[in-house]
């Protein structure tokens, strides 16, 4: 029994690895000139929840052209933000309210240091 406690985390533990040197590349994918290249990679962002992805997240929120990637980037940066510090956290929510995010988004951040 104990062999397949230690496996699991073997398990975990390689795939938060992968995560996070997966960071970069997703972040790169924000930059791309394909729409849904940029979209997925954000919403990726979201999945794995990097704090280093908030600042890249809230330039897709503010400038990317295609509205599909914004609200992914909107819907990316909660989860996002819950694992950065309180400054990131607080230029996340000023992002969201800023493209009239809805107020529990807006809520979520605001609450999370609390």
């Amino acid at each position: 029994m104990k062999w397949i406690v230690v496996v699991a985390i073997l398990v975990l533990m390689s795939i938060v690895v992968a995560s996070a040197n997966k960071v970069d590349d997703l972040i790169s994918d924000l930059k791309s000139e394909q729409d849904g290249i940029r979209a997925s990679g954000a919403m990726s962002l979201g999945m794995i929840g990097n704090a280093k992805a908030v600042e890249p997240l809230i330039q897709a929120l503010k400038n990317d052209e295609d509205m599909w990637v914004r609200e992914a980037a909107a819907t990316a940066i909660v989860p996002v933000s819950k694992n950065a510090d309180y400054e990131s956290r607080r230029r996340a929510s000023e992002a969201l309210v800023g493209v009239e995010a809805t107020n529990e988004a807006v809520e979520s951040l605001k609450n999370e240091g609390r």
